[in-house]
């Protein structure tokens, strides 16, 4: 019979928070380098701009399949050991990635990178386990605002990086990075005990079958996949556009736009608030219509800064709003099976947003940045319908928190 995951581990500390939040940080930026670098570096290796967006198709491809295969394993060995031993493969990825002297060997390793940087999830349901259930709301979206402003900083740090030591210089340092934090993890992190006895291949049909069980957990995994899947719409593109008249910034420059989604921490935090005062559906409403609204703004980006910029505003409020909803209601489900939910969720969230940066590419290369926006409006609007149905499968569910539930005892 299992038991709830936190009764093993020490109730979690304002440090012990700050110390999650700024690794997840720092690791998920790996996934964002990319972004402000795509024009140098289509350049550098040679390819067009399609081409070069499926660079980040490639490493949410990567991230997708370690939330799949990976990430389960939190709920199966010590999560402390297993964020350790990911860390010291993201290093390797990312220095493959600063040595590559073609596209293919780019793209090889750019999914090696998405992989390696699930350690993000292997860190957030440890901070669900350790906080009380009254706060865990509020704790989740402290952590993810550190993951929050590591999306953000990314893209500044690797503009302002590749503008004075090339692109290259970004993946080296981020190599450095996950070295030294997985050092710093093995240290400090509280030891975890493993929280089952089953084997890989049994646990990865457990995940199926929470999956199938949850229908909550189904709709939140299609709102998140529209929500982040239009964050990817916009960010695959944007450099396209601001390197091109009537812009022509250089990469510091759109790098340092990532700014002004800032706003997204305050939105992230409201959300957590909200998600424990029980208001879901009313954050779930407002992040799917903020969506939708924001690509019908960005339409006026080509030839407005601030139409951009309010679009930009938005949309990531939008973004982070729904995803700490999401959070705070998966967590809530099955306390002794949050990494396989968390991984059933995340795999759903980051194929939205690996359809979505394929599509862009496919939208720009074909349409410009009109097509862009509109295919943004349509993930908008699916997101709607998605919110629509969500409420009738909040009503249905009937979970209590700690409940035992075969598929997750195994």
């Amino acid at each position: 019979m299992n038991k709830s995951s936190n009764t093993t581990l020490p109730q979690i500390t304002p440090s012990l928070i700050t110390l999650l939040a700024i690794s997840t940080g720092i690791v998920v930026a790996n996934l964002y380098y990319l972004q402000p670098l795509l024009h140098n570096l289509a350049l550098d290796l040679h390819v067009g701009p399609a081409e070069a967006t499926s660079a980040v198709t490639a490493i949410q491809v990567g991230y997708a399949c370690g939330l799949l295969f990976v990430v389960p394993l939190g709920d199966f060995i010590s999560r402390k050991k297993l964020a350790a031993i990911v860390l010291g493969l993201a290093t390797f990825a990312l220095l493959l990635s600063a040595v590559a002297q073609s596209f293919v060997l780019f793209e090889i390793a750019s999914v090696l990178v998405g992989l390696t940087s699930v350690v993000t999830h292997i860190l957030l349901p440890l901070a669900a386990d350790m906080a009380p259930s009254e706060s865990r709301g509020k704790v989740v979206a402290k952590v993810m605002s550190g993951l929050l402003t590591g999306i953000l900083s990314a893209r500044v740090f690797s503009g302002m990086v590749a503008q004075f030591f090339g692109w290259r210089t970004v993946y080296f340092l981020a190599a450095a990075m996950m070295f030294l934090l997985g050092l710093v993890l093995y240290v400090v992190l509280p030891v975890d005990q493993e929280r089952t006895r089953s084997s890989y291949i049994k646990l990865l049909k457990s995940t199926w079958d929470i999956w199938m069980d949850e229908k909550v957990l189904r709709n939140r995994a299609w709102l998140g996949a529209m929500t982040f899947g239009g964050f990817s719409i916009l960010w695959s593109t944007i450099a396209f556009l601001l390197s091109s008249k009537p812009y022509g910034y250089s990469d510091l420059v759109i790098g340092a736009f990532s700014l002004v989604g800032l706003v997204g921490i305050v939105a992230a935090n409201f959300a957590g608030r909200l998600v424990d005062a029980g208001k879901s559906y009313l954050m779930t409403s407002l992040c799917s219509f903020l969506l939708l609204l924001s690509f019908v703004v960005l339409i006026f980006a080509r030839h407005s800064l601030f139409a951009l910029i309010v679009g930009i505003i938005v949309l990531d409020a939008a973004v982070q709003g729904m995803q700490i909803t999401n959070q705070g209601i998966i967590f809530q489900l099955r306390p002794e099976a949050r990494s396989r939910i968390n991984s059933a969720y995340m795999v759903c969230y980051f194929i939205g947003a690996s359809l979505g940066s394929f599509l862009a590419g496919v939208a720009y290369g074909s349409f410009g940045w009109t097509g862009t926006c509109e295919l943004g409006i349509i993930t908008g609007s699916l997101a709607i319908a998605g919110a629509i149905y969500s409420k009738s499968s909040l009503k249905s569910s009937t979970r209590i928190s700690g409940e035992s539930h075969p598929s997750a005892a195994i």
